[in-house]
């Protein structure tokens, strides 16, 4: 791989991220109101402490803790060392962690570079559709920064679970997961950030799930209240002012019955799902060679501080969206622009902001704007009953 290319490698920047958040503890990862539990330490000893369950998953293994009261003023936090005790339960016991000593940590939000340099920079691998993968990672970096809700849907091998696992890596809020239960649903929900679906379960009662937080903060509510009894152990209320929702999905045809499986069919009111997302379909496959010839730990701790100025960049930017401290210096020229509204229309038009940001004249934002176009007309036309645009009247249909 070019050298670029390497400092990207999932591998690489999955040890970045062991380093910086493996030992982390967010607001997000706390899924319990204020308890008073009775544990064993380890003489056998019954020890009383009253506080907040959370629960850390770093590549598929999970750590459970039990932060004391005190302590939740001061996340995140970095755990430096803990005691390890039981928690009877009816199956036995579980093993749980109760920090002793804490280090606060943050990383402040500062242009560490312009967001051209950042789009980039960021993942620079080669794809069959270059154009078509910039706008990738545009859209990726949005679901970050701004409040958005997008259905992305290509082949596999076009890259588009990578780029977000990438973000994740570098800044722990952008999760990439498959759920299989309810709780696992929840335990993955960042408050800010990005909650990115890979499939949608076949489970029934985790696509309720699913679609209930996605109509609720897809609808513009700030706060999700948890009324799923089988999650009674988690929070009750989840902030999700800043929380966006990606799902992933394959082409329409990879599916073995994609009129009960895909996005657009599987859930109980469809209609409700579809004003709420703005669904795009990329085009190409990704042709950069891979390998693992090359010191991956090395090329990791090379790499730190440019990893760590990307997320000051990326926090910075959210502000940027917090605050509308952007004004856009392109118009944007779009008949499918005039055709969308609501949530989907305010999907959009975060996307075409960082466009405007990204492009360095009129030209080059119409073409990406267009990029964008096309995504929205492809994935329409890739389902059953075929959509026009009818531009004369300057509506999607």
């Amino acid at each position: 791989m070019k050298i670029e290319a390497q400092r990207f490698h999932l591998d690489v920047v999955s040890e970045h991220a062991i380093s910086l958040f493996n030992d982390l503890i967010n607001k997000h990862n706390v899924h319990s109101g204020l308890k008073e539990m009775n544990f064993i330490d380890k003489y056998e000893m019954e020890i009383a402490e009253k506080g907040f369950f959370a629960k850390k998953e770093f590549k598929e293994v999970e750590r459970k803790y039990f932060i004391k009261n005190a302590d939740r003023y001061n996340m995140p936090f970095k755990v430096k060392a803990f005691d390890e005790v039981k928690l009877k339960t009816a199956g036995g016991y579980d093993i749980v962690m109760i920090p002793n000593t804490i280090t606060p940590f943050k990383i402040n939000p500062e242009q560490m570079m312009n967001p051209r340099i950042l789009i980039d920079t960021l993942a620079p691998f080669e794809n069959s559709n270059q154009d078509e993968y910039t706008l990738l990672k545009i859209v990726a970096i949005t679901g970050f920064c701004a409040k958005i809700f997008i259905v992305n849907s290509s082949i596999p091998e076009f890259g588009k679970s990578s780029i977000y696992e990438l973000l994740h890596y570098l800044t722990d809020k952008s999760p990439v997961f498959k759920p299989r239960s309810i709780p696992g649903v929840l335990h993955h929900i960042t408050e800010s950030g990005n909650m990115v679906f890979d499939e949608i379960s076949k489970k029934q009662e985790v696509k309720d799930i699913m679609e209930e937080f996605s109509l609720m903060i897809g609808g513009g509510k700030n706060q999700y209240i948890n009324g799923a009894k089988k999650a009674s152990g988690m929070k009750q209320t989840y902030d999700c002012s800043n929380q966006s929702i990606t799902y992933l999905a394959n082409e329409f045809q990879h599916y073995s019955n994609p009129e009960k499986e895909f996005f657009d069919y599987c859930f109980t009111n469809n209609p409700a799902m579809d004003s709420r997302f703005l669904k795009l379909k990329f085009t190409g496959k990704m042709t950069e060679r891979f390998d693992k010839e090359f010191n991956i730990k090395q090329v990791a701790e090379d790499n730190k501080m440019l990893y760590i100025n990307i997320t000051k960049t990326l926090l910075w930017l959210s502000d940027v969206y917090k605050e509308n401290k952007y004004d856009r210096r392109y118009k944007t020229n779009s008949p499918v622009a005039i055709s969308l509204n609501g949530r989907r229309l305010q999907n959009y038009e975060s996307i075409t902001l960082l466009i405007d940001m990204y492009c360095v004249d009129q030209v080059e934002y119409d073409k990406f704007v267009k990029v964008l176009d096309n995504s929205i007309i492809n994935y329409k036309t890739m389902l059953p009953v075929k959509q026009e645009v009818d531009y004369t009247n300057g509506r999607l249909l």
